[in-house]
Formats: structure tokens, C-alpha cells, sequence
């Protein structure tokens, strides 16, 4: 069923677009499924490929059997802003001014981390004016709306008023990172304050993002994937495999009412 919805997908041609597809179990962490839209070994009317889509760079062996480390993750990464909202006591139903498209070098973010804020959205001075991908959403809405129909700029609206910091501890307890760590960095962070990621700009694996969503269903308790439930050798004896590990990572309060959003950018 994975492997259809893959094949399927809308502009899913493996000469111009990689696709993949992984599910992950709420509650126990077991993948369920990964698919992606091109094959292991040559075959007739496939797109061969020997990397994996849906994990990160160093989440397989060998010297180029490695995993592609992700993609940019775009709108998937609104809801732990939505998150944070929620997590300081808001409301959803808060109207919010959706039609602001510039936040300046110096707009006074709350930003409680130690890192600083990078970025900014102003076209005059070097960058562009934040885009939404339909120009109907420029006007106030509710948080919720804003959220349901995945609107940029009611994302930063949102992110002006809590703590950016706040939106990153969220973020590092669902086990987001970036899909390209090395030796030096085995568990890059995804910065959140830097505003290009609160509409997902950092390549992230699919796995990642699947397991941190799953948190979401599974009551703010997150649980680290896992691939092997059980190992027999040739005597019919078990031998060590990967066992569910979980912890609590999102407050109850911060799941209430967290649509999924459409895909926009």
C-alpha cells in the first residue's frame, strides 16, 4: 500500500523528483512502512537508486549505500509553533493580523536561547517580503485557521507573540534534527531561531518527521524508531533486537486542537 501511494504521487517521476513514504507506529515507535519511488536493482521501467530516502545520511553502510538525508520538511514544521502557542496558555480561536510580510533586522523576537536569531524578511534591505503561496490569505484569521490552511504568514504572526526558544525545546523533545550529521555532529540541531525553519528550510529525513508527528497521536510521549522487533538464528534461538523506548517530550496542553496543515508554501 505504501509502495502505491508512493508510485502515485503527484509530480512522483524519479527523473525529476525523489518521493518517499514511512509510517510510524504511535506508542511503540515500530516502522511500519517505508517506501520510495525508485528501486534497489536494476529493473525494466524503474528508476534505480541505492539511497535511502527516508532516513539520514549516516542511518545506513558501506561508502555510498548511505541514506539521502532528507528533504526540506516545508510546512510540516508549523505545528510545533502552534505548539509553543499553545504551551504558554493561548487560544486558537486568537485573531491574528495575517496581511504583515516584513520582519526587519531589528523586530523584537522573544528568544529566551542562548543562540541568537538569525534572519529576517523585509525587500528593503537585501531580502523579500514573506510570501504566502496564495494571495486570498493575506488578511487577519484565527490561529487555527491560520494553521488549517498552513499560512506563512499567519506562522511568523503566531511565532511574534511566544518564545522562540520555547518553539525550540519543543522541536529537540520530538527528535527533529537535521539528516545530515557527521562525526563531528552526529545530532544536528534544527535552529528555530532561525526563521527560515519555522516554514521548514533544514533538509530533514521523512523518519523524523514521521516520529515526532507520531508524538502528536500519541498523547505528547515520544518514541524512538525502531526497525528490528526480533532476531532468531538458525537454532530458533532470539537474540538481542531493538525494544520500544519512549519518553514524555510534549505537554497535553500543547496537543489541543492541532489540525494537520494543508501543503503550502
Amino acid at each position: 500500500m505504501a509502495q502505491a501511494q508512493v508510485d502515485a504521487s503527484a509530480g512522483a517521476n524519479p527523473d525529476k523528483w525523489g518521493a518517499s513514504l514511512v509510517s510510524v507506529q504511535p506508542g511503540t515507535g515500530k516502522i511500519i512502512s517505508m517506501a520510495q519511488n525508485t528501486v534497489w536493482l536494476p529493473a525494466d521501467g524503474k528508476f534505480q537508486a541505492e539511497q535511502n530516502f527516508n532516513v539520514d545520511k549516516l542511518d545506513a553502510n558501506g561508502n555510498d549505500l548511505n541514506g539521502l538525508g532528507g528533504f526540506q520538511p516545508g510546512s510540516t514544521m508549523k505545528p510545533f509553533t502552534f505548539a509553543e502557542w499553545l504551551n504558554e496558555g493561548k487560544s486558537m480561536n486568537t485573531v491574528l493580523d495575517g496581511t504583515v510580510r516584513r520582519y526587519p533586522q531589528n523586530f523584537p523576537w522573544k528568544n529566551t536561547c542562548p543562540t541568537p536569531t538569525v534572519g529576517w524578511y523585509d525587500s528593503t534591505n537585501g531580502t523579500h517580503d514573506l510570501q504566502n503561496a496564495e494571495g486570498g490569505y493575506y488578511k487577519p484569521m484565527t490561529v487555527v485557521d491560520g494553521l488549517a490552511n498552513s499560512i506563512n504568514t499567519m506562522t511568523f504572526a503566531t511565532a511574534a507573540r511566544v518564545d522562540l526558544c520555547g518553539i525550540q525545546k519543543i522541536v529537540d523533545a520530538v527528535g527533529i534534527h537535521g539528516g545530515l550529521p557527521d562525526a563531528s555532529n552526529p545530532n544536528p540541531k534544527v535552529p528555530m531561531t532561525t526563521l527560515g525553519n519555522l516554514i521548514g528550510s533544514t533538509q530533514t529525513a521523512p523518519l523524523t518527521m514521521a516520529s515526532a508527528f507520531a508524538t502528536f497521536a500519541n498523547n505528547g510521549t515520544y518514541c524512538e524508531p525502531i526497525a528490528i522487533t526480533s532476531v532468531t538464528d538458525q537454532t530458533g534461538a532470539k537474540l538481542p533486537a531493538q525494544s520500544t523506548s519512549c519518553r514524555s517530550a510534549v505537554t497535553p496542553r500543547s496537543l489541543m486542537v492541532l489540525p494537520t496543515p494543508c501543503k503550502r508554501f
